[in-house]
């Protein structure tokens, strides 16, 4: 027989809250006492919680505005611009971009040449970093045909991590191709932050990229157009077919997309979710390749103004493809 087991019972003795309670009973008045004291704190925020929201009583949702700077950073988990605390991040979808590296063409340097003008070299410094590898970049203007390149890196459009030329259109030329080429090293080796040098490069693949050739316009006397080499799979945006065309392109490059349009009324600057106005291009094991971007000449002016052209090479998890 334990030392709780005896013939004579005593009133039940309860401690709660720190204080005895001498037998059940008080300890059930003391428990009133205290859902009487809860009852009181918690209906008004209960009351106040029904009301919130429509005049049907359901709160409305919330659609954010989309981020497309951070789309592809899965481990940036940055939120949509303008969004509430508790709105969906990317990482809480399928990641659409699983082993598509994110490329930066940020701060180039001009190594050699004249800046803008054919034979001009430029590296940037770590556009992507691989398992052990710390990879840098290196852009030669191979030509520049029938116009200028008027900036090799517009900043002031766009997106920073974007390779963004202009290409000034030569005056009163109704017809031909005005463009540039440019040609892209991926390269290891150790890169002076000064100069731009990179000493000991070796070349080295890139197991897989996407690239987007974005704002593919034009206006009454021009048709842009972009084309790169290398490339594999081509998807249209959603609506692209429509103002967009693949026309045949002399070796490299095979297939050029041009605007069939001849207008910009709907993709002013360089936007990345006009996607009826870009092209997406996947990129596997690459080394270097080459793209090329300019005008198709429809009639003659004098005074054209500059066309931007984006190379934007972040993952874009939210792209719509044409049907």
């Amino acid at each position: 027989m334990d030392n709780q087991s005896s013939s004579q019972f005593s009133p039940l003795q309860i401690t709660f809250t720190g204080k005895r309670v001498g037998s059940l009973s008080g300890f059930v008045k003391l428990l009133a006492s205290w859902l009487i004291f809860i009852g009181a704190v918690m209906l008004p925020v209960l009351g106040q919680a029904q009301t919130k929201g429509s005049s049907s009583g359901q709160q409305k949702d919330v659609i954010p505005f989309i981020d497309y700077q951070n789309l592809g950073n899965t481990q940036s988990r940055a939120r949509t611009l303008a969004s509430p605390a508790n709105a969906r991040v990317q990482g809480d979808f399928p990641d659409l971009c699983s082993g598509i590296y994110n490329l930066n063409f940020e701060d180039p340097k001009l190594v050699s040449g004249t800046d803008r003008q054919a034979g001009a070299v430029y590296t940037f410094q770590n556009v992507v970093t691989l398992p052990g590898n710390v990879i840098h970049a290196r852009v030669t203007i191979e030509s520049v045909v029938n116009g200028s390149v008027s900036l090799f890196d517009n900043t002031g459009d766009g997106f920073p991590s974007a390779l963004q030329p202009s290409f000034l259109p030569e005056d009163n030329r109704a017809s031909g191709q005005g463009f540039s080429i440019f040609n892209f090293e991926f390269l290891t080796g150790n890169y002076d932050v000064l100069n731009g040098q990179i000493t000991e490069a070796s070349a080295i693949t890139i197991p897989a990229f996407n690239s987007y050739l974005v704002d593919i316009d034009g206006d009454s006397w021009v048709n842009e157009f972009q084309a790169v080499s290398g490339g594999g799979t081509v998807t249209f945006g959603q609506g692209a077919t429509e103002t967009i065309e693949a026309l045949d392109d002399l070796a490299p490059f095979a297939t050029r997309f041009q605007d069939k349009t001849q207008s910009s009324l709907d993709s002013e600057g360089l936007p990345i979710d006009v996607f009826h106005r870009m092209v997406r291009v996947e990129f596997t094991n690459i080394q270097s390749f080459k793209w090329k971007f300019g005008v198709n000449y429809a009639s003659s002016i004098t005074g054209h103004s500059p066309r931007l052209f984006s190379f934007y090479v972040l993952c874009i998890q939210g792209f719509l493809s044409a049907a």
